[in-house]
């Protein structure tokens, strides 16, 4: 797990999967996948997963997953460099790049938070042994 941006657009008509590999395809910085490979964290032994709709972006090997379910695309635990990427991909299809807790990504490390959006950021009340924390 992780925390995960997501390109998504607002408008009619959503990101179309056709659109996504188009958009692949004439980006020479990313690579359509089919299969993630890793190291087990626990017993060390090579893991295989197979991915349908994802490409890698060749600098970061950061990987996009096109979501057919939500006609968005998905990075989880971007770098920074491979959020400008994202917000560059969004500018082109037309779109924008939002956090889990509805933040919106419209320059590097520049996290907008829009109250009246879907989503709000809520603060958590502190734990009575936290008395400490401002």
């Amino acid at each position: 797990m992780g925390y995960e941006l997501n390109i998504i657009r607002e408008t009619d008509p959503p990101i179309q999967l056709q659109e996504w590999n188009e958009y692949v395809e004439n980006d020479n910085e990313l690579e359509i996948v089919d299969v993630v490979e890793g190291k087990s964290l626990v017993t060390g032994s090579e893991i295989k997963t197979p991915l349908e709709k994802a490409a890698r972006y060749k600098d970061e090997r950061a990987i996009f997953i096109f979501s057919t379910d939500y006609n968005m695309i998905s990075v989880v635990n971007p770098s920074q460099k491979t959020v400008d990427k994202m917000i560059k991909i969004a500018n082109t299809l037309g779109a924008i790049v939002q956090g889990e807790e509805g933040e919106l990504y419209n320059s590097l490390s520049n996290p907008e938070i829009f109250q009246d959006y879907e989503f709000v950021r809520v603060e958590k009340p502190k734990k009575w042994f936290e008395f400490w924390k401002n």
